[in-house]
């Protein structure tokens, strides 16, 4: 088997565990706080790291849906992600939390501009956590939910 599909092979079975409904006990992790710029506006972010686990880690970026979250709305996604040995960056939804810019209301009429916005973001997070020491570059995953 390819390294490609050994990576999607992790990734799948991650998101299947992080899926499932019985919640594991809160792993203990440290957290760096961040803001990364991201275009036109600052995006408040957490890089969490699970405690014990050395060498470079795979990395997973949480991303938001249509609703206006922060970092703390995902912490269910961000343990159980850590649980399982990755590092995560979390951060808040543009217009949340520590996040500059406007958060806007889903609408169809808007909604080219939004995903654009959006998805830039989590380009910006995922550059940024990706560049960070003990991360694994080549091992990156994405997470979300609803419109992410």
């Amino acid at each position: 088997m390819t390294h490609t599909y050994h990576r999607f092979l992790i990734l799948t079975g991650m998101i299947a565990v992080l899926g499932t409904t019985h919640a594991r006990a809160q792993s203990e992790a440290s957290e760096v706080r961040a803001n990364i710029p991201a275009g036109d506006v600052m995006l408040g972010a957490s890089l969490y790291r699970p405690e014990g686990v050395e060498g470079e880690l795979p990395l997973i970026v949480t991303a938001h849906g249509s609703a206006p979250t922060d970092r703390e709305g995902v912490l269910f996604y961000t343990y159980r992600a850590l649980n399982l040995g990755f590092a995560v960056l979390s951060f808040d939804k543009r217009g949340t939390g520590e996040s500059t810019g406007e958060y806007v209301s889903f609408s169809v009429d808007g909604s080219v501009a939004q995903f654009d916005d959006l998805a830039s973001d989590v380009v910006y997070a995922v550059e940024w956590a990706s560049a960070q020491p003990g991360i694994d570059r080549n091992c990156v995953g994405l997470f979300g939910g609803s419109q992410a």
